[in-house]
């Protein structure tokens, strides 16, 4: 597995734990500027890209 890729796995868990573990770490989560925001182009467009 290449290194960013397990870097950028290991980072999507740690928010997933943390978002999880009470309504308090999910709404840091969730105002933190730009953290979503980051995530959603770095991981979901990145998805949505037509292949060639």
């Amino acid at each position: 597995m290449d290194h960013n890729v397990a870097a950028e796995e290991c980072l999507l868990l740690v928010l997933i734990a943390f978002a999880r573990h009470s309504p308090a770490c999910a709404r840091a989560i969730m105002e933190c500027p730009r953290l979503v925001d980051t995530v959603i182009n770095r991981f979901v467009k990145k998805k949505q890209e037509p292949y060639h």
